[in-house]
């Protein structure tokens, strides 16, 4: 999202069973440098470990609230020809068929 000022980061992963701890701290290490570079917080997060084979070794998802300053207007409306659009879920899917 653009235009919002950011608050607050949540970071959710799900391991696959046997990932190395070495790998995970490298990750994690790199998303807090991340996190600190743009000053904002992870504030909260969960892991949950699943079968080997599962979860293509390791996802991650975030999540990040944020304040709109009074007077900027974010809306789908104000999108222009050459703005960048990122797609996720089922929206995603169509999109690349």
């Amino acid at each position: 999202m653009s235009g919002a000022q950011p608050l607050a980061l949540s970071a959710a992963f799900i391991l696959e069973e046997g990932f190395e701890m070495q790998e995970l701290r490298r990750v994690v290490d790199s998303m807090a440098e991340a996190a600190r570079a743009a000053g904002v917080p992870i504030v909260t997060g969960d892991t949950k470990v699943v079968p080997r084979g599962a979860a293509d070794r390791m996802f991650i998802t975030t999540s990040g609230v944020g304040l709109v300053p009074e007077g900027v207007d974010i809306s789908a409306s104000n999108a222009r020809p050459g703005d960048q659009i990122l797609l996720s879920g089922s929206i995603a899917i169509m999109a690349w068929r």
